[in-house]
């Protein structure tokens, strides 16, 4: 419900603000390099807006928050209460759980996806978007996959050491690195290769 919120929020302004000639005036007053840190440089389409503002931004913290403490709470966060405890006493492997809440974790993701494309189906016409849905399929890949790189990260180290602490740490840690190292890779054409990484 978050990311459909989110996402309704930002697509409704874009015909009173992105397409606006003030928003291409005050694009094109700041830095170059700001610009392209924070990813407005085609911010004036309905694509550029969607980008900029929610797979970008809010949207991808929002899920990346999810997929960390789905992550956490998989093991880590059983581990701590003892509930996995019960759940290895009915002869269930360790390695048979892990898999399983990584399928759990998977199902999830697929299902934020659908949302996501069916909210964009949805405000596409209304909020003038203009959505090429080649390119938003591969935008809403691309996006699960960071969020549930996020979840592995959290899930790995929560089943390494048996903390909700760390697990939440590690898998916070890939989201806000990866948008520090990709802001500076857009920043700087010295510091590009940052943005692969």
């Amino acid at each position: 419900m978050a990311l459909l919120a989110v996402l309704t929020l930002y697509s409704s302004f874009y015909p009173s603000m992105g397409m606006d000639v003030g928003m291409e005036q005050f694009i094109q007053a700041m830095p170059k390099g700001m610009v392209d840190a924070l990813g407005f440089a085609a911010i004036t389409s309905g694509a550029g807006w969607v980008h900029s503002t929610f797979f970008s931004l809010l949207g991808l913290f929002v899920l990346c928050g999810a997929g960390v403490v789905w992550g956490k709470g998989a093991i880590a966060g059983q581990e701590e209460t003892g509930v996995l405890e019960l759940t290895l006493a009915h002869g269930i492997s360790r390695s048979s759980v892990y898999w399983q809440k990584v399928a759990a974790i998977v199902v999830r993701f697929v299902l934020l996806g659908f949302l996501v494309a069916l909210g964009l189906a949805v405000l596409n016409g209304p909020a003038k978007l203009g959505r090429d849905w080649g390119k938003v399929l591969a935008e809403i890949l691309s996006y699960l996959l960071i969020g549930f790189l996020c979840s592995c990260v959290a899930l790995a180290i929560g089943t390494g050491t048996g903390k909700a602490g760390p697990a939440v740490g590690g898998g916070a840690a890939v989201i806000v690195l990866g948008f520090i190292l990709d802001a500076l890779g857009k920043a700087n054409a010295d510091l590009e290769h940052l943005r692969n990484f």
